[in-house]
């Protein structure tokens, strides 16, 4: 449109622009830039937990395929220009709904890997002795990691700042370390 347009067009124009900046910009955005780097990364951020340094060699192949892919795809949205906002809506609605599942799923997945938080304290009566730690992995594998993923996610929905759970995470690790309560 504006290649083609006159000087009464450009009010248009830009209207379009703007009104098309949040919907496309976030659907962009989240589909090709924070979803494939956060699923990545979270998988290449274990492997080198694990020591192991493919993970390093996974995260930079992907931010390149990421870089190469965009440009095509830029290419592709020039040359349809406004068609492709009438054509793929449907399309592109699924497809960010199945890359969000796949990327919780994933986050999810590593939680219990990632977040360590295991309890030091024993129940003891008698010459029985039970620890506090197996007792929870019989509720569940990993509850008390996936307790503290649930923690702050609910505190992140209730707008306490990322900076304030970070350092409330880090703190009550060290007390409750101190305490001889975690390990």
């Amino acid at each position: 449109m504006e290649e083609n347009a006159d000087e009464n067009t450009e009010e248009t124009v830009t209207s379009i622009k703007t009104g098309l900046m949040g919907p496309v910009a976030g659907l962009g955005d989240s589909l090709f830039v924070v979803i494939p780097w956060t699923i990545f990364g979270a998988i290449a951020a274990n492997m080198a937990i694990d020591g192991s340094s493919i993970g390093i060699f996974l995260w930079i192949a992907v931010s390149v395929a990421l870089k190469l892919v965009s440009i095509p795809l830029f290419n592709a949205g020039y040359s349809s220009g406004t068609k492709l906002i009438a054509t793929i809506e449907k399309s592109l609605k699924l497809l960010t709904e199945s890359t969000s599942i796949l990327g919780l799923m994933v986050v999810g997945a590593l939680i219990p890997s990632v977040v360590k938080a295991n309890v030091a304290l024993n129940f003891t009566q008698g010459d029985f002795t039970m620890k506090g730690q197996e007792i929870l992995d019989q509720i569940m594998p990993g509850l008390l990691p996936a307790a503290l993923v649930g923690l702050v996610f609910w505190a992140l929905k209730k707008n306490v700042k990322p900076i304030y759970l970070i350092l409330g995470v880090m703190v009550l690790s060290i007390l409750l370390a101190a305490l001889g309560i975690l390990q």
